[in-house]
């Protein structure tokens, strides 16, 4: 699992590869965020295993999904299924991240606000009412909010059970960082394609503007973020320069 726009599509890619791991298909199934299913009740562990089935006994079955880290009833419900399950979670930068989630977003046809209006409305609706707060879809700024999703991991599973690591270093170390998630899920080293995948397809840039305006807003969560998993984050919290005038559509 991870942050949206963090290179789950990636890990899916590398992961599906190895013959003692069997992945869903579908990249983002996100089963146990799927509310309706749950609507009466747990559904059969079976439920699940179909959408997995082994084809040799000793393989790993999962999946991997960006729907889980915000979605609480989800961690609740992987608990139920598996309390014993192993998770990987890829964070990002969270002002690439929050801009690649906005790119996305826009892609689709359902955001039409620039994403300096986008971040000011949710600053401003998070003093409002519940009605206005945004949704897990547009939620830029909660989105990158890592620290109290990693709290509420880490209600449910022990530190040894889950595995963080940084998007940015999936990125530029991918070799190291695969060989500590096989060692992590306890299956030999393998050697497979890591070419990048679901890479966003930008219009414009960051704007340094934007990118800083972000970062400022969740400096604190990026420092209790490195106080919880005994990270170095300070490329994260590095401003960007303004040395001019930036435009406004980002």
């Amino acid at each position: 699992m991870g942050a949206q726009r963090s290179g789950h599509a990636s890990v899916h890619h590398a992961l599906t590869q190895h013959p003692q791991l069997k992945l869903i298909a579908q990249e983002d199934h996100g089963f146990f965020a799927k509310d309706e299913l749950f609507s009466k009740g747990n559904p059969a562990p079976s439920a699940y295993e179909l959408l997995c089935p082994k084809v040799y006994t000793n393989q790993i079955c999962g999946e991997v999904s960006n729907s889980y880290l915000h979605h609480p009833a989800a961690i609740a419900r992987i608990n139920r299924y598996n309390p014993n399950i192993k998770l990987i979670i890829v964070l990002r930068n969270p002002a690439d991240r929050a801009y690649s989630q906005w790119q996305e977003t826009v892609s689709r046809g359902s955001e039409n606000r620039s994403l300096t209006a986008s971040i000011h409305d949710e600053i401003v609706s998070s003093d409002m009412s519940s009605q206005h707060q945004s949704t897990h879809e547009t939620g830029y700024l909660n989105n990158s909010r890592y620290s109290t999703q990693i709290d509420y991991l880490r209600q449910y599973f022990n530190p040894h059970q889950l595995l963080f690591i940084k998007s940015e270093d999936l990125r530029d170390d991918t070799e190291v960082m695969l060989y500590q998630i096989f060692q992590f899920l306890n299956v030999p080293y393998l050697e497979v394609d890591t070419s990048a995948q679901n890479l966003g397809n930008y219009q414009h840039s960051l704007s340094a503007i934007s990118y800083n305006k972000i970062i400022n807003e969740v400096q604190a969560d990026i420092h209790i973020t490195e106080q919880l998993l005994g990270w170095d984050c300070r490329d994260w919290k590095r401003l960007k320069p303004t040395l001019a005038p930036q435009p406004s559509f980002a």
